[in-house]
């Protein structure tokens, strides 16, 4: 058989090459020759990540003017705009309350939101591109939501509805009330938002309860529960309003069953699955329940992740005594902000000793008390475990006032966490300690 050169393939061929490629190898190809840069321009562009420019406060101002214009003919179908975000504490958005209150103190002359130039420059880049292109679309700026982007005349919602992927990193500090409308998007797969503003809860809701029979990722991240907002006792909405919190200086959830009744809409349809294809959760600082279970069709999923979630250990307990079928490819637990002792230890050890089969297991937690009947049952599944992350918190976060110190474990405790647990299956386990 006579050799082929890479011109002489089928284009159909050449196609399923250039999909299997690297971006830094499509970008070394495309520098070949003008065949192979035409060749591999939709691979290349097929995902767009623009950064925005930052003030000398560190909160975005815009875009860069050359990353504005798209090369023209492209189809991107994923768009990500993003920011650098480093603290949470210092939110990065201008209408957070400090700044807004300054802003809105200025002269007239000097008034103009802070934030026209970015979106002026993300209306820039959507506009260029054909109604309903994008597959995927990321707002990782960490402000608020703009209106005429995620309103309901907004220009997402009008030109880029058929999106199966959304996800948002915005600031739950913003105090500028906008009319964010999700409710155009009816085709999700996959939602994720962090760090939702108390005038957006409702925003996610519809979101999440529009797209609840497709959805097959969901993350939400509240990113600091105790603090996201305050329920005035006299009103008989379940979502704020601007001037119900505007001279409080702190916010305090409403506790218990919110999530559950408000966010995933279960006050309209009580104890029904609503996510019957829903196989990877991710939540962070979600008050759980024992309702969340039946709720989300946990039995069902492939990838479980809690981060500091209260009630986690109600949560875990309940999915043990209820015998609840886990098939989990993944499962991790971050549960830094509670002490741990040898209860906490013994029911995460049941829970793992549940498990079918799990590939990979990430475990925090607060203290250093001796887990060894958590590595007992991580025995159990070595012939299907790949990767372990076992990561020790000295630090109560959130609060950083207190420490632990490893008192409660000797030398040899110390020697024998350290060691392979896994005897010979050593070369097929990834494991990291933290301490």
């Amino acid at each position: 058989m006579e050799p082929v050169s890479f011109g002489q393939l089928p284009v159909d061929i050449l196609n399923h090459i250039i999909d299997q490629l690297e971006r830094p190898e499509l970008v070394s190809l495309s520098r070949a020759s003008k065949w192979t840069r035409a060749l591999t321009t939709r691979a290349l562009w097929e995902a767009i990540r623009i950064p925005a420019m930052n003030n000398e406060e560190g909160r975005p101002l815009g875009l860069r003017p050359r990353d504005i214009c798209l090369p023209n003919p492209i189809a991107p179908t994923r768009l990500r705009l993003y920011d650098y975000l480093a603290d949470l504490d210092d939110p990065s958005c201008v209408h957070s309350r400090d700044s807004y209150r300054s802003w809105r103190n200025r002269p007239r002359s000097q008034s103009r939101d802070p934030l026209v130039p970015l979106v002026n420059d993300a209306i820039s880049v959507l506009k260029q591109l054909e109604v309903n292109s994008l597959d995927s679309f990321s707002w990782h700026t960490g402000t608020c939501l703009p209106a005429e982007i995620f309103g309901e005349q907004g220009i997402l919602s009008l030109q880029q509805s058929s999106l199966q992927s959304l996800s948002i990193i915005s600031s739950s500090a913003c105090q500028r009330l906008s009319s964010i409308n999700l409710s155009n998007f009816e085709s999700l797969r996959s939602l994720s938002w962090s760090d939702a503003s108390p005038y957006n809860l409702e925003a996610l809701a519809t979101a999440i309860q529009i797209n609840a029979s497709q959805l097959e990722t969901l993350k939400v991240n509240f990113i600091n529960w105790p603090r996201l907002w305050y329920i005035v006792e006299e009103s008989d909405e379940p979502f704020l309003r601007l001037n119900e919190i505007e001279d409080h200086d702190e916010l305090w959830i409403c506790e218990g069953t919110y999530f559950e009744d408000e966010i995933l809409g279960q006050m309209r349809n009580p104890l029904q699955p609503m996510f019957p294809v829903l196989r990877s959760l991710a939540l962070t600082q979600v008050h759980l329940s024992d309702r969340t279970i039946l709720t989300l069709n946990i039995g069902a999923l492939e990838s479980l992740t809690i981060r500091w979630c209260d009630e986690w250990v109600d949560f875990l307990r309940s999915l043990v005594e209820l015998r609840v079928p886990l098939d989990l490819d993944h499962f991790e637990l971050q549960a830094a902000n509670h002490g741990w002792d040898g209860g906490h230890h013994a029911l995460l050890a049941r829970f793992i000793e549940s498990l079918s089969g799990p590939k990979s297991l990430s475990l925090g937690q607060l203290g250093t008390h001796s887990s060894h009947g958590v590595w007992n049952r991580l025995v159990q599944h070595r012939k299907s475990i790949r990767r372990v992350v076992h990561q020790l918190n000295t630090k109560v976060l959130f609060d950083g006032s207190s420490s632990i110190q490893a008192e409660h474990l000797t030398g040899e405790d110390w020697d024998a966490m350290r060691r392979e647990p896994f005897g010979k299956t050593r070369s097929r386990i990834s494991s990291r300690w933290n301490f």
